[in-house]
This record gives C-alpha cells, sequence and structure tokens, in this order.
C-alpha cells in the first residue's frame, strides 16, 4: 500500500527527529479551531493582495470568517475546508447573513484530503507541524499562488513578506521551478534554486558574464547581466520574463530605459540532468527500502522534508504497489532537485510502547547545477 499523505505523527517527526537517536513521536491532535482577529483577517487578505479574480482557499477554515471576508470586503470567491461539521454549518449561517453564500462555499473534509489545484490563495492558521505537512503540496500549486498564514511559518521555506497587525501575517508566493541550464542564442545561463531564492552563472558568446540581482517571483524572473565588465562596451542587460515550463518567456534592455528586445531561453534539458538525477535517486531509495523490508528491518519509511509515508513494507503487499512507489519516489527526486531541498530517509520501528522513527542515512543532497 502506498500513501503519499503520511499519519499525522509525521509532521511531528520533523520538528523532532534527531541524527541516529530513536524519537518517540507521542500524540498528535488536530489544531483547535481559534479565530483570527478582524484586524489580522483583513491584513491577510490584503498582503495577499486578494482582489475579484481570485479564488480564495481557507483551510481549518472555522467560523468562515476569512472566507466571508475575502468575498464581502475585497470581491473574491472563496471555498472554506473544516473538518468540524458543526463550524460548516455556522460558517454557512454566517455566509448567508453577509450576503455573499453565493460567492463561497464550506466543505466539510479533510485538508489534507483537498485539491488545491484551483485556488489562486490559500489561507492558514493552524500549527507549525501541519503547515510543514502542507508544505510540498503547496510547493507543488501552480507558480503564482500566494500563500499566507497568521503566525505559523513554512519551515526552511522564508517568506516572501511579513507584516503585523495584532499578529505576524506571513506571506509566500509559489515559486516555479527554475534550476538547470537555460539557453538563448548566444546566452547561457545556469540557474540554482533553493525555493524562491535563484544564484545564477552566465556566459555570452562563449565567455563567462557577471549576473546580478537575479529575482524569482512567482512565475516571473528578473536579472541583470553585466557584458564585457570594465571594458569600453560595458553595458546592463536587464531581463524580466515569466517561466513557462522550460521555456522563459521574456525581453531584455540594454540599459536602463532602453528599447525592449524579445528574449526566450529554453531550457536544456539534456544537460541539466533533473531528470536522470530524479530517477537515480527514487531508484536507489527504493532499492535500500526493499532491501530492508525484505529481511524484516523496518515496516515503513518517511521521507523528511516530503511528507512521503510509505507503509506497510511487507515484501508481498509493497511487490503489488512497485510501480506507484517508483513513480511517488521519483516526483519527491524531482522535487528535491527542483527546489533544492534534502531529504532525509527514516525507518519505522516498532517497541512496545511507541512507534519510533530512526535516521537511517541523509544522503538526498540536491546536486547543484553550479
Amino acid at each position: 500500500m502506498l500513501t503519499a499523505a503520511p499519519a499525522l505523527l509525521c509532521a511531528v517527526l520533523l520538528a523532532q527527529a534527531r541524527p541516529a537517536a530513536a524519537q518517540d513521536t507521542g500524540p498528535v491532535h488536530d489544531a483547535p479551531f481559534v479565530p483570527s482577529p478582524p484586524v489580522t483577517v483583513e491584513e491577510m487578505l490584503r498582503l495577499a493582495g486578494v482582489g475579484p479574480g481570485d479564488l480564495v482557499y481557507d483551510l481549518g477554515s472555522g467560523d468562515g470568517r476569512v472566507v466571508i471576508a475575502a468575498a464581502a470586503r475585497f470581491g473574491a470567491r472563496g471555498v472554506g475546508i473544516e473538518i468540524d461539521g458543526a463550524l460548516v454549518a455556522k460558517s454557512r449561517a454566517n455566509a448567508a447573513q453577509a450576503g455573499v453564500a453565493d460567492r463561497v462555499r464550506f466543505l466539510r473534509q479533510d485538508l489534507f484530503a483537498t485539491d488545491l489545484g484551483e485556488a489562486t490563495v490559500v489561507t492558514l492558521y493552524l500549527s507549525p507541524n501541519l503547515n510543514l505537512r502542507l508544505r510540498p503540496a503547496l510547493l507543488r500549486l501552480r507558480p503564482g499562488t500566494r500563500v499566507v498564514s497568521h503566525s505559523s511559518d513554512l519551515g526552511d521555506w522564508r517568506p516572501d513578506r511579513k507584516t503585523s497587525v495584532r499578529k505576524d501575517v506571513l506571506l509566500w508566493i509559489v515559486p516555479a521551478p527554475v534550476a538547470g541550464r537555460w539557453r538563448a542564442g548566444r546566452l547561457e545561463l545556469e540557474l540554482a534554486q533553493r525555493y524562491q531564492e535563484v544564484t545564477a552563472r552566465a556566459r555570452l558568446d562563449g565567455a563567462r558574464a557577471e549576473v546580478w540581482e537575479t529575482r524569482l517571483e512567482g512565475d516571473r524572473l528578473t536579472f541583470v547581466i553585466v557584458e564585457d565588465p570594465g571594458g569600453k562596451a560595458e553595458a546592463a542587460l536587464y531581463f524580466e520574463g515569466r517561466v513557462r515550463g522550460d521555456l522563459i518567456e521574456g525581453s531584455f534592455t540594454r540599459g536602463a530605459g532602453g528599447a525592449r528586445n524579445e528574449l526566450v531561453l529554453r531550457r536544456d534539458v539534456a544537460r541539466s540532468g533533473v531528470g536522470a538525477a530524479a530517477e537515480e535517486m527514487a531508484l536507489g531509495l527504493l532499492h535500500e527500502v526493499l532491501a530492508r523490508a525484505l529481511i524484516g528491518e523496518v515496516e515503513a519509511v518517511l521521507v523528511h522534508q516530503h511528507g512521503l509515508l510509505l507503509e506497510p513494507l511487507r515484501p508481498g503487499l509493497f511487490r503489488d504497489a512497485l510501480p506507484d512507489a517508483l513513480a511517488e519516489l521519483a516526483r519527491v527526486g524531482r522535487e528535491i532537485h527542483a527546489f533544492g531541498l534534502a531529504a532525509e530517509l527514516y525507518t519505522l520501528q516498532h517497541s512496545r510502547h511507541a512507534r519510533n522513527y530512526i535516521l537511517l542515512r541523509n544522503t538526498f543532497e540536491p546536486r547543484r547545477q553550479l
């Protein structure tokens, strides 16, 4: 059996695990409903730039106040996800009273089972552990999707912006995966990425060129290349464009305020090696897990930072799920490379008193492009 969404105890592990030491994960409970102050709700929606064209998903929506405010004050549509049936009923009544019942929906369901694919904004007021569990799903959202949280962060994924209005409000803009090598005519560009933080190197006509002020916000990429630094032909090339899969469509000016010239960068898939490296990583992980499962050494495996739990690992059951397991591990491998993350492999062992995860190895480091 293969499950991409781990048990609730996995999030606790991510915060508490130490190398080579067994950890009792302890009990885990759903986050209780604690209402956000009205001014904090307003600041969350303001910081996310919510407007009439947005669809706001509020995960753990409580009495519906975030979704209702998004519709009533910002003209957006909204969906509230809440596991408590009484709160769902209260939210629907509140929406009707506010006159926005035609623009909002409230669903009683597990937020981890929710398809967020159509969201343009996701709002959170959850515990840090629940936020960490959600992070892999958030990173897979369409680039440019805005994620805003009341108080809790998303681990080492640093927010793009942060404000405080009674409470801390943190905003992330889901970044496009840009790591790899790109080409456009006489320009060769290499990008390394960790979430929205990008570093770059470039060559113009085969000669190394300096790259400055590289910025990635959602699918928008900007950078400045200095041509012939210190020479007679020194010039700054200002590029801005949008990432569209294996294309970056944009334009550049030679010098500030110069005429715009169209430029389309194409990812050099063969030289980037992301696909092959991800497959190699997935296969290595799969072989190690299978070998240990066959001798009864482990019963499950957790890949740190990626919310991936495979269980049970009894040989017969796991063999039947082999194709799906390989596909899921390959997806994790691609994410590790795309966003410059590291992963740690934990194994699950049972004792009389607890389920303990033990660090097996932490060698799943991304191969830096530069």
